[in-house]
């Protein structure tokens, strides 16, 4: 069965690379909105989740071919900019 799931930037922050085991191999979407990718990238040099939310956007930038995000015209960052709609 095949499923979708809407994340939010807590779920990168407990899990940096949870794109992987929630896609299940592909049989699964993931969907990011852009103010999660524009949350990521204002934390990452915050000194307690700074390290976590890098990694969480280098996994996101690293498969962004196969994530779908969601344009909410809302926020924008470098990371934003770099997602493609």
């Amino acid at each position: 069965m095949n499923g979708s799931y809407l994340l939010d930037t807590n779920v990168f922050i407990e899990d940096p690379s949870c794109i992987h085991s929630l896609s299940d191999n592909g049989e699964n979407e993931i969907y990011i909105p852009n103010h999660v990718l524009y949350e990521l990238d204002n934390l990452k040099k915050d000194k307690t989740v700074g390290p976590i939310t890098n990694q969480a956007i280098r996994e996101i930038q690293a498969n962004k071919d196969w994530l779908n995000f969601i344009n909410t015209n809302d926020s924008y960052s470098q990371l934003t900019k770099n997602a493609d709609y």
